[in-house]
């Protein structure tokens, strides 16, 4: 398979669990694009173009997110290569970022914010589970309201009282 070089020349490569680079994967067919997506819990996706002047300024952005988050698999998709895949993704404008958990879609963001588009990778990263830490965090939420309930004082229908600040 042969891919033209961008300005940044990122990594291409064919999406697996065993891949991981420094940079974001450039994938240049929708096929690889579901594969991505099947393969790793959290996708990043930016939908961009070589003749996009603020695709250019965000793109060194979007690479160093991929080294600050590496539980997060980073993809670029040029949209004029690959538009199966940008009319999957209904891109109107660039750039557009799409994050996946498991394979569906949890978010989106269209421009070249950095500061959209670090909330929108935070957001992703914090859904990551990892195994062991779900099963002790699902009795824990489930006691908490328990002990709420029996810390507050029994109620009295006729008397007022302020609203407990939780």
């Amino acid at each position: 398979m042969f891919v033209r070089p961008t300005r940044y020349h990122y990594n291409v490569v064919h999406c697996n669990k065993n891949t991981r680079t420094e940079m974001p994967v450039s994938v240049g067919t929708h096929a690889e694009f579901q594969m991505c997506l099947s393969k790793h819990q959290l996708v990043a996706v930016d939908c961009t173009a070589k003749w996009c002047g603020p695709c250019q300024f965000i793109g060194p952005i979007f690479a160093q997110l991929a080294v600050q988050f590496p539980q997060i698999h980073f993809v670029k998709v040029d949209v004029d290569e690959n538009g199966e895949t940008a009319a999957a993704l209904d891109v109107q404008a660039m750039p557009t970022f799409v994050f996946f958990h498991r394979g569906k879609k949890v978010g989106s963001t269209v421009g070249a914010s950095e500061a959209n588009l670090r909330a929108q990778i935070a957001n992703l990263a914090a859904r990551i589970v990892v195994p062991g830490e779900a099963a002790q965090a699902a009795p824990a939420q489930q006691a908490a309201p328990q002990a709420a309930q029996q810390a507050a004082p029994p109620q009295d229908d006729n008397v007022l009282r302020p609203p407990v600040l939780e």
